[in-house]
């Protein structure tokens, strides 16, 4: 019974959240801001779908900032390459202002895919319920091409950039998982990165459980301090 409450708990959150209209808060550059923080949603999800998180990391002094991405429908690499000339630009316009990704889900493989190129000014990325194994609940969709690919050994997980760039990016991600997640039964946890439990269940809504947003803040700090991933 937890667990099917759980679920519906789950459910419910997203529900609300994706059906909302779009946020009246409009984010905008807090003053001596510490950092840009690029939101990766997962699929379906827009900029909406966060906003009980952009306005607790403004607060913190944080510039939160969302790519065009679409519905997070096509494939990783496609949305990789649009994540990394985003960042460029920022980069560009302010070199001294540290980036840091924020994902959920498939945005988590996208920012993997995006730090794989070794962006100038990023420091690294922090996943919310990250398919990093893939998950075998994808297997139940087959003629969803977005989903079918992120089933465990499927297209979405591909690493073409080879085990010593991988294990370089792997340092610098920090992996917040779920008690349970229905969406990923494989969980969340990487092998060489921080990984963090969170205190809640489900796929979805702890991304604005408050305990989740203390996390979050903390993974950026500690992010800050070691530095853009990029060093030459």
């Amino acid at each position: 019974m937890t667990k099917i409450r759980d679920v519906i708990a789950d459910y419910l959150w997203f529900a609300r959240n994706i059906i909302a209209t779009p946020r009246a808060h409009v984010p905008s550059r807090p003053n001596n801001t510490r950092a840009t923080i690029v939101m990766l949603p997962g699929i379906l999800e827009d900029g909406s779908y966060f906003q009980s998180t952009f306005e607790p990391l403004e607060k913190s002094g944080y510039d939160v900032v969302q790519p065009d991405l679409g519905r997070m429908l096509a494939p990783v690499p496609e949305l990789a390459h649009l994540v990394i000339a985003d960042v460029a630009k920022r980069f560009g316009e302010d070199p001294d202002l540290p980036i840091i990704l924020l994902a959920h889900s498939k945005g988590s493989l996208v920012g993997r895919a995006a730090l794989a190129a070794l962006p100038e000014g990023v420091h690294g990325l922090i996943a919310i319920a990250a398919p990093w194994s893939g998950s075998s609940m994808s297997n139940l969709f087959p003629w969803v091409k977005a989903l079918a690919s992120m089933a465990p050994k499927g297209p979405a997980l591909a690493q073409p950039w080879g085990a010593g760039r991988e294990h370089l990016l792997r340092s610098r991600i920090y992996s917040l998982s779920p008690t349970w997640d229905l969406h990923i039964p494989e969980g969340s946890q990487l092998e060489g990165a921080t990984n963090i439990p969170l205190k809640v269940s489900g796929h979805f809504r702890g991304i604005g459980a408050p305990h989740t947003l203390d996390v979050v803040v903390s993974c950026i700090e500690e992010l800050i301090d070691l530095g853009p991933i990029r060093t030459s």
